[in-house]
């Protein structure tokens, strides 16, 4: 799921990418 977005730096917190969906922390 997180591959896909590759261009977002958050991706490695992974704690709050969690509680997050990547679309939204981008």
């Amino acid at each position: 799921m997180f591959d896909a977005v590759a261009g977002c730096p958050l991706m490695e917190s992974t704690e709050e990418v969690r509680s997050i969906p990547p679309w939204q922390i981008c």
